[in-house]
Parts: C-alpha cells; structure tokens; sequence
C-alpha cells in the first residue's frame, strides 16, 4: 500500500500508518469463547484472507484437535484493548475503500484483477501513460487507448493527492483518511427522492451499494414474518465489514458502500433452541449463536436482498 502511494503522489513515504490489525484468538473455554463473543467483535472460524471457494456449515482448524475450539479471526482496530486470551496478531492492515486509486494500484502492483463495481468485470488497468491518469481506472468512457482527437491532459501525480494521513515527514493530517480517499460518487448510484417500499415492507435505499433488505421466516399460521433482533454480517472483498440488528419488523440497512463481491451472514443467538440431530462433532457450536452463510454475491444490487426461511423436513439438517 506504501508503494502504491508512492507510485500516485510525492513525496515518498516511508509507510502509511497501520489502518487496522487483522488478529485471531484461541480461547481455551467455553467461557473465554462467550468472554470474546461478549467484545461484540465480528468473528469468522476461517482464515478471512482465504477465498472461501464452497460455503460450508462448519470449519474447524485442521491443526486443533477435534472437540476443541478453533481460531476465531478478526479484524480490529489498532487501539484494540486485548482480552486474556491467546491471540496472535497476523498483519498489520491498511484498508482503503475499494473505489479509490490508490486501491486500484495496490491490485495493480500484487497482480490481482480490479472489478467494476458496477458490471463486476475486470477493468482494463490505465497507467501512466493512458490520457486522464489515474482517473480513467474510474471513468468507463476513457478508457487506455481513448482514441479521442482531444484527450484530457495527463498530470503528473504526486501534485494534489486528495487527503493524506499525519505522516511524521510532514504531510498534513486528515481525520477523514482512509474514507477521504474514495472517489466522490461511484458509477451506478440512484438519485431517487423518495426510496421504493420493498414486499417486505422495509425501505430500499436509492444507493445500490448499500446493503439492505429483511429476514423473514415462515409462520404456518401467519404467512412470512418478519425476524427482529437478529444480526445481519457482511463482508466484502479483502477485509472490508460491517454487521446491524433488524428491526421490529425484520428489515436491516447497512449505511456503507460495498463495491465489488460481497458475502452475508445472518446470526441468530436464543436460549429457547432445541436440538433433534448433531450433524457435526462441533457440539459447542450449537451452544454458540447460530450463525447462517448466505454465500458470495457480485454487486450492485445489493440494496434489495431479502432473506426467507422456510420449513426443513430433514430433522437430521443444519437448518432444521
């Protein structure tokens, strides 16, 4: 990310301050495990610097033994106050939003692909060289090789970057960084005055980028209802998260843009549970809040995702 940096704007920098810390612990107990669930963190049993190619009910370290707790991974801030559980720190983070060009090189500099958000396709990295640099990595209409008789002028980088953290060298502080960084308005917003009402009665909001919808279950007396209280998680690509609670009528609306893939996860934690078959060996995990991987989706759309639980006749299921 430091070379990224460098690479758009002056002066060099030795290194951009540590964003957040990517960590996981090993709690040694059933206690220590509702102790770290209590710090209201969000937790994965997987490694979440993995891609996760098929979505399972259940991961369990192969390198802890069957029966005992696995790593729970999480990403925190660099202040973070550590509990008296075993923990290792794993990286030392700097996130910046996905739309933004300094994101866009840092994928450029690892080899990796920079999807639109807006068609979820590889966008055809500018350089240097290209007419617009950086921004034609965001303007679908300039491409590299414009062909326009009148391209924009190029301007060297490093004269005008557009926020920049407190840097012990002298580049002035931004409270804002990292989030300053993103660009203004990303392709693909909706400037609606008045957002539609969904068939769950929940608002949909007029940005397609922001998750949003409800969770309803089946009520064989009363048709679908709506859930309260029950978490809804997502995560986008690389390290990007957040998580909110429904509401009263099981809508849930999540005020961040999420640019690229997203992954969503609706956890449920109730003492009234009833167990008719362990499919795993994992019998903590069923003391543990219930926690539901809906899957991998590629944006926009996501504004709109609205979440059904219906009757399981298999008694021997996870979702039964």
């Amino acid at each position: 990310m430091t070379t990224a940096w460098n690479n758009l704007y002056e002066p060099d920098i030795a290194s951009l301050p540590v964003t957040n810390l990517y960590v996981r612990f090993l709690p040694d107990s059933e206690q220590e495990l509702f102790d770290l669930q209590a710090l209201d963190l969000i937790l994965y049993d997987f490694p979440i610097d993995y891609e996760v190619v098929t979505a399972g009910a259940f991961y369990h370290d192969p390198s802890i033994p069957e029966g005992e707790i696995t790593w729970q991974y999480a990403v925190v801030d660099p202040d973070f106050d550590f509990p008296a559980i075993e923990h290792e720190i794993l990286s030392n983070l700097v996130l910046a939003p996905y739309y933004s060009a300094l994101t866009v090189e840092a994928f450029k500099l690892t080899g990796n692909d920079w999807k639109d958000p807006l068609t979820g396709e590889v966008r055809t990295p500018c350089t240097p060289g290209c007419p617009n640099w950086p921004d034609c990595d965001f303007d679908p209409g300039i491409p590299c090789d414009s062909g326009l008789e009148d391209p924009p002028p190029y301007t060297p980088p490093g004269t005008d970057p557009p926020c920049a953290p407190f840097l012990p060298d002298g580049i002035s502080q931004n409270e804002a960084w990292p989030d300053c960084l993103m660009v203004e308005t990303p392709p693909g917003t909706w400037t609606q005055a008045d957002p539609p009402i969904n068939d769950c009665g929940c608002y949909v909001s007029t940005n397609p980028f922001k998750p949003g919808g409800c969770v309803r279950v089946l009520d064989t007396q009363l048709g679908l209802e709506g859930v309260r209280n029950v978490q809804v998680i997502v995560k986008g690509d690389w390290f990007q998260q957040a998580s909110t609670w429904t509401n009263a009528t099981g809508c849930y609306f999540i005020d961040e843009l999420f640019l690229g893939d997203m992954s969503m996860w609706v956890k449920f934690k109730s003492d009234r549970v009833t167990i008719r078959g362990a499919t795993t060996y994992d019998i903590l995990g069923y003391s543990s809040a219930v926690k539901d991987n809906r899957g991998k989706m590629t944006g926009p759309g996501f504004n709109n995702i609205n979440i059904e639980y219906l009757p399981e006749n298999d008694d021997e299921s996870v979702e039964k």
